[in-house]
């Protein structure tokens, strides 16, 4: 009988990451070629084998009657799909993978491993895997790549299967250990580990506005950078062997020194670091399933010599590691309570991930090509600026996505700052300083760490129901420097009415909630309620099933009124089953209130 569990919070994450995602950005690309002896059945097997043994090949995602989406599990019995090709020419291979990675793709029906097995032309059989992220991240391609390697030759030379495999982890286990006593703990550590670092960090880099260096209809645009080199291989297992530091913190070292080309003055360098550490609760054994942990990692006061940098860096990651979480919950929602709380919005959208090289990576890289390339273009997106190193075995190549708007020069910083870190990993030091950009000037910087923008803040609070006129003004300079409003409002408007008002803006890029309020109440113009909308009100009911029990506070955004971000997928997942799109998992995780989120809500098909 199949047996069923709630989604681990890592699980939750990808489903949220790849909510409007094509089928086509969604599966990862698995192949392998055999000759004789191997024969068809041998690989038929091997599939059978791998499915039944790990849970996470043989699911769908469904709702469950408490409201949240749960991993419906397979009896390890039931036969995989597995589709028959051939005899095909190895040219048009790429084709019918094409063909079957981009049919419809639907978690409540079909499993996350798509198998192929192709005879091609020249004798050869052909086994892929198009296996979805929601079940692969890094660590299950390389298991499943070692494992049914290893399963095909047993197979064909008759003999039996490796009685020394590690216990096959499934995400069953995984959320076992998620909802245990050390999972709990693990939680709250983690959390409190973000917010402290989160607390003092400036919120510069993400309140500069991209709007007015992007031509209209280009903010999906972003600028990518890579790094080639065969011969920066060499050099960085050279420093790690004789400084015993891992090369990813050798590499993370040179990439902070070089991500002042892109950050501005006065700002910190926060890295989120993507890694399938898995957190400290879970156990020990062959995990398939995309189990993913979020790091905060700050990389701001390191010195400029790469050991040194690297050494600091490392101890901070392991710091990071020992107070590691499960998937984005806990960083999202301290992301949110803390920008409350501190007036700005905290944002910390660094990343930094570190690939090992493993045959199963290479697939759908280009082949490399030793050198510096930078390209413009729509399919490299990013929020702000990611960065991806991919540790081969015959080059590292190090490749970074900035958003189009972070710099008026575009293309050749991005090159610069490439040329940076291959100079910095060659000789192990920093060449020289980096010329920090200045903060965008109209920026202003406040106390506490932030910089605000005020003719955002005048535009934001006019925006408000509760706020006819708004002027906004600076008083003091530098670190004791603090924000003023003085608003017209309606009669009996109070200043924690206003906070509570202002907190829905921070999304704005520059907003900041003003430290005090000059008010004057304006007796001909009466507050005027919200005029009816079954959009609103159909949003309301929705989240009723996943907020505390009473009502639904219009006015407070999804996380202030006890909202969790584990329960984003499922609200999504019951919009759409209920007939509306438009909703995204940003929408419910910003500060705007629910009553204004109702106005993302269409109809389908309208």
């Amino acid at each position: 009988m199949p047996h069923a569990h709630r989604l681990t919070s890592a699980q939750l994450t990808s489903l949220v990451i790849f909510q409007h995602s094509p089928p086509s950005e969604v599966f990862a690309d698995l192949r392998w070629s055999f000759t004789s002896p191997v024969r068809a059945h041998h690989l038929e097997r091997a599939v059978r084998m791998l499915t039944a043994r790990h849970t996470a090949l043989r699911g769908t995602v469904v709702p469950g009657q408490d409201g949240h989406l749960h991993h419906v599990i397979a009896p390890p019995d039931t036969t995989p799909t597995i589709h028959h090709h051939g005899p095909l020419d190895p040219a048009d291979l790429d084709a019918l993978v094409e063909e079957h990675r981009t049919a419809p793709f639907d978690h409540a029906r079909h499993w996350p491993a798509r198998w192929l097995l192709v005879a091609t032309a020249e004798g050869d059989i052909v086994l892929i895997c198009l296996l979805h992220h929601v079940a692969a991240g890094r660590r299950g391609r390389a298991v499943i790549s070692e494992e049914l390697t290893t399963a095909v030759e047993a197979l064909t030379a008759g003999r039996p299967l490796p009685p020394a495999w590690p216990p096959a982890i499934g995400p069953d286990r995984l959320r076992a250990a998620e909802d245990g006593e050390r999972g709990r703990l693990a939680d709250q550590r983690h959390r409190r580990h973000v917010r402290e670092l989160l607390l003092t960090l400036p919120n510069t880099p993400f309140t500069a506005d991209f709007s007015s260096r992007v031509p209209p209809g280009s903010q999906r645009r972003g600028l990518r950078g890579d790094l080639d080199s065969p011969e920066l291989l060499g050099h960085l297992d050279g420093h790690s062997r004789r400084w015993g530091i891992p090369a990813s913190a050798i590499v993370l070292a040179a990439v902070t020194s070089a991500s002042g080309f892109l950050l501005p003055q006065d700002s910190a360098t926060l890295w989120r670091l993507l890694t399938d550490h898995g957190g400290p609760s879970e156990p020990h054994g062959s995990v398939v399933c995309y189990q993913p942990t979020t790091s905060l990692v700050p990389g701001w006061g390191l010195p400029d010599d790469l050991r040194e940098a690297a050494a600091t860096l490392w101890h901070r990651t392991l710091v990071a590691l020992r107070n590691g979480g499960h998937g984005d919950q806990g960083v999202v929602e301290e992301s949110h309570r803390v920008s409350r709380e501190r007036g700005v919005s905290i944002v910390p959208t660094i990343n930094y991930n570190f690939v090992e090289g493993r045959p199963a990576d290479r697939v759908g890289l280009p082949a490399p090509v030793a050198g510096i390339s930078v390209e413009d273009s729509e399919h490299h997106a990013v929020e702000y600026l990611a960065v991806t190193v991919w540790r081969l075995r015959e080059t590292l190549r190090i490749t970074l996505l900035a958003h189009v708007g972070l710099t008026a020069e575009g293309g050749p910083l991005v090159h610069r700052f490439l040329d940076h870190v291959a100079r910095t990993l060659r000789s192990g030091r920093a060449p020289s300083p980096v010329p920090r950009p200045a903060a965008a000037p109209h920026l202003i910087p406040l106390s506490h760490h932030r910089w605000v923008n005020p003719q955002v803040v005048q535009a934001g609070l006019v925006a408000l129901d509760l706020v006819h006129r708004a002027t906004v003004r600076v008083a003091g300079v530098g670190p004791t420097a603090t924000l003023i409003a003085e608003v017209t409002t309606p009669p009996a408007t109070t200043e924690a009415d206003l906070r509570a008002a202002a907190t829905s803006q921070l999304d704005l890029p520059g907003f900041a909630v003003p430290d005090r309020f000059h008010i004057h109440w304006d007796t001909t113009a009466p507050r005027h309620p919200r005029p009816p909308s079954p959009e609103r009100d159909a949003l309301v009911e929705i989240l009723r099933a996943y907020l505390p029990p009473g009502p639904v506070d219009g006015t407070s955004s999804y996380l202030a009124a006890g909202g969790t971000f584990t329960s984003v997928p499922a609200i999504l997942h019951h919009a759409t089953l209920a007939g509306w799109t438009g909703l995204t998992w940003q929408d419910l995780c910003s500060h705007r209130p629910i009553a204004e989120l109702g106005g993302a809500l269409r109809r389908s098909g309208s």
